[in-house]
């Protein structure tokens, strides 16, 4: 249990550490105001206990050379106290861990080691006041120094505290241990619980600051008088008592008494001083406030124990040495403004006097950046002294003079960073220029460039800084952009960023070929020069489709330049200038179809067939090629050509009729209808005389007639027919027809029109099985040498290029 009273300006801290080294129960509790406050355990691990030693402890007396206690002097008239510090809450509690089994110690008059001894619970109402045998001791100073208190045993232990008995002076953060045995006699079963009250004083006296402030208080399971079966712990139950009431009391819960058992509660008291201390008066007394034992495992019924024993440590002269910690100087750094102000010295503020402490510093100020500066502390009484160590940055120059050394720094100027706003060109082209603001001269720093403004793209500029007051320096690290110089200087170097200016994008309107109407040409729209670029074109409108023509953008302005992604279109050139080209699509024309109006019949007199052209644009004309170039005959076959003028094509899809000679050639071929009343007789057919094979007589000769609308045929005389013999057809018209002149080869115009038929000679057929190759029958005779020929769209170019045919290209009709 940790115990603290308040009031002591630098106590030391608990050490339960002490008591966790020791594998022991340890409970902690602190009291820091007058109020009542709950105490809490720190249960450690289990250990093994020992038996007791036979030899009792001695009596309590004082020892022989140690003064007698006098009665506390009342004090002096008392001085305005400091505050009681606010109240502090109480030490958290650790986990509990499981109880240790008692071991076996050496009788100091035994000769033998004894075997272990198991203690076993029985139930019952456990031990009563009867039983107990208490005593309070402090650790002896064979086993125990007020610097290690971790070997303390109750084997040997002491009834007072003096500083001959401990060899030396007490000082403050010196641990005193003190022990609470309790000895369980009797043979009662069962457990009982005891609440176990300690106190400490605060203070010597009524009004100083020396005295014992936090205590820890644990069960020694490891210490040889322990004897138990390892399965007692302890609690804190409440901390009572104050600095100004000037004693705190620990009151600690111990679990699991039986009889047979010996319980030893170790106590670390830590001797805190304050700062300063005061004027020490009187003696500081430790000592048993008695004990509760409740039997029944604490259920009841309870009775008292009276306390056992004190412990004083008693004031003579310098008995307690008080340790006084050195005020550090306040040490103040030069500060060089961001504003530009004047530089601001460093500053040193030796603490003030004390009554045990004369500070003193070498050399006076005011101080510089760089200075170096020496304070001296000086102990001014003698029951006092300097802890050990000494705080950082003191160091002992002898017993009673310290000295803390300040060296001020070289004071950074930071410098400003120059404004620097890049150039830019917009797209109306009116370029703004990049600029450069240098920071203003401050009273540390002065700043100037290698070039003055005004400045263009791409142009390097360096501004250079440099330190105008001794003792500063430039940070480090500088601010990004600054760099160090050989001289001391420091330079930041821009680079203006070239320019770059976006050109815009000329505007391309493709060509149209609207069916049957006028063309539509393309146009270019190159932009409108600015400040910063200037456009040109080639090639100058009106444009014709798939005419190329180039436009050339230039830049202006020094420091300008193209982006490095480019639109889309422009191409940069060797002499720095970008292109834009545009070859104007060839625009897809569709011809029309001519107008065609077949011959008719109006009162059995036939209409001559007539042809109407579409009529020419700039992209397409027209022109037909025919026999005459007047008028188309019945039944003939003309062809309606249309060619393109240059920059047109055709379409990937024609209207009907029309087929793709070239690239600017289209064909239409119209056939006229022969005249609905105008008839031209047709030959008959002939069949020849023939061999069949395997046959020796051949065949007779046969005559098939035609048949034609509007005439009659009959053949004189009527077959069947021999080989060599000649027969006439005739051909009469029926009414409303009339011959189409001139008649077909082989006819004469005889009223009615007549076709003369000579049959080839009979075939001759061989009698013998000779096989020879039949004689090739004669073609029958007609009237004319041949049969007229046919002129088609194949044959177009031959006839065009012979003059067989007639080309017309005219607007209108044609018949």
């Amino acid at each position: 249990m940790l115990a603290t009273a308040g009031g002591l300006g630098g106590a030391g801290a608990a050490i339960a550490d002490d008591a966790a080294a020791a594998g022991d129960d340890a409970v902690a509790a602190q009291s820091v105001t007058e109020e009542q406050t709950t105490a809490v355990v720190d249960e450690t691990a289990d250990a093994a206990v020992e038996e007791p030693a036979t030899e009792e402890a001695p009596a309590e007396e004082a020892p022989a050379d140690a003064p007698a206690e006098e009665p506390e002097e009342e004090a002096p008239a008392e001085e305005p106290a400091a505050e009681e510090p606010a109240a502090e809450k109480a030490v958290a509690p650790a986990a509990k861990a499981g109880a240790k089994k008692p071991k076996a110690v050496e009788e100091e008059a035994a000769a033998a080691d004894e075997p272990i001894v198991i203690m076993a619970d029985t139930e019952g109402p456990g031990p009563d006041r009867n039983d107990l045998s208490v005593m309070f001791r402090a650790a002896h100073p064979d086993t125990y120094t007020t610097e290690n208190p971790g070997t303390a045993d109750t084997s040997n232990v002491q009834t007072q505290l003096t500083a001959q008995t401990q060899n030396r002076f007490f000082e403050c953060g010196d641990t005193i241990v003190y022990y609470q045995i309790i000895e369980v006699g009797g043979d009662a079963t069962g457990e009982s619980v005891l609440e176990v009250t300690t106190d400490f004083d605060t203070r010597f006296g009524g009004n100083d600051q020396v005295g014992i402030t936090e205590v820890t208080a644990f069960l020694a399971f490891e210490d040889s008088g322990y004897v138990s079966d390892g399965e007692e712990t302890i609690t804190g139950t409440s901390v009572s008592g104050t600095w100004s009431d000037g004693q705190i009391e620990l009151t600690s819960t111990v679990t699991d008494v039986e009889a047979g058992e010996t319980i030893v509660i170790e106590y670390h008291a830590t001797l805190n001083c304050g700062n300063p201390p005061g004027t020490i008066t009187g003696n500081l007394h430790v000592g048993s406030g008695g004990m509760v034992i409740i039997q029944n495992a604490g259920e009841g019924p309870a009775a008292s124990v009276p306390g056992a024993g004190t412990q004083t440590v008693p004031l003579f002269a310098n008995a307690v040495r008080v340790t006084v910690v050195p005020t550090n100087p306040t040490v103040t750094q030069g500060v060089c403004p961001e504003d530009g102000g004047p530089l601001v010295a460093p500053t040193l503020t030796v603490p003030d006097d004390t009554a045990s402490i004369d500070y003193s510093v070498d050399p006076p100020g005011p101080y510089a950046p760089g200075d170096t500066v020496t304070v001296t502390a000086d102990l001014t009484s003698g029951n006092v002294t300097w802890p050990d160590p000494l705080p950082a940055g003191w160091v002992s120059v002898d017993d009673d003079t310290i000295s803390f050394t300040v060296t001020f720094d070289e004071v950074p100027c930071v410098p400003a960073v120059p404004v620097v706003t890049q150039g830019e060109c917009p797209e109306d082209g009116a370029v703004v220029a990049p600029t450069l603001m240098v920071p203003d001269d401050t009273a540390t720093i002065d700043y100037s460039v290698d070039v003055p403004g005004p400045y263009v793209g791409g142009q390097t500029v360096v501004v250079t800084a440099e330190l105008l007051v001794e003792g500063t320096v430039w940070p480090d690290p500088l601010p990004a952009g600054w760099m160090l110089e050989d001289d001391g200087t420091i330079t930041f170097t821009v680079t203006f960023d070239e320019l770059p200016c976006v050109p815009a994008v000329p505007t391309v309107t493709q060509g149209e070929c609207p069916e049957g109407g006028e063309p539509v040409l393309p146009t270019l729209t190159v932009p409108d020069d600015t400040a910063a670029i200037d456009y040109s074109v080639d090639l100058e409108a009106p444009y014709a489709p798939g005419e190329t023509v180039v436009v050339t953008a230039e830049l202006l302005v020094q420091g300008t330049v193209w982006p490095e992604e480019l639109p889309v279109g422009w191409e940069l050139q060797e002499d720095g200038t970008i292109a834009f080209t545009v070859t104007f699509d060839e625009v897809p024309c569709v011809p029309v179809a001519p107008v065609v109006i077949q011959p008719t019949c109006p009162e059995g007199v036939p209409t001559e067939p007539m042809l109407e052209l579409p009529a020419d644009t700039d992209a397409i004309f027209y022109f037909v090629i025919s026999e005459d170039e007047d008028s188309f005959g019945f039944g003939e076959t003309v062809v309606v050509v249309a060619m393109l003028e240059p920059g047109y094509v055709w379409a990937e899809e024609l209207p009907e009729g029309w087929e793709i000679v070239d690239d600017m050639t289209a064909a239409f071929e119209v056939t006229f209808a022969e005249a609905p009343c105008i008839v031209a007789p047709v030959a008959p057919t002939v069949t020849p005389s023939v061999c069949p094979p395997g046959s020796a007589s051949p065949t007779a000769p046969t005559l098939t007639l035609a048949t034609t609308t509007g005439v009659t045929y009959t053949v004189s005389p009527a077959g069947p027919y021999s080989g060599g013999q000649t027969v006439t057809v005739t051909a009469v018209l029926e009414e409303g027809y009339a011959w189409q002149m001139p008649l077909p080869a082989g006819w004469t115009l005889n009223s009615p029109a007549t076709f003369t038929v000579t049959f080839p000679a009979h075939a001759v057929c061989p009698k013998a099985p000779v096989k020879t190759p039949p004689k090739q029958p004669e073609l029958p005779r007609t009237g004319a040498d041949g049969i007229g020929t046919y002129v088609g769209l194949a044959g177009l170019a031959l006839l065009a290029g012979a003059g067989l045919l007639w080309a017309s290209r005219r607007r209108g009709t044609l018949g």
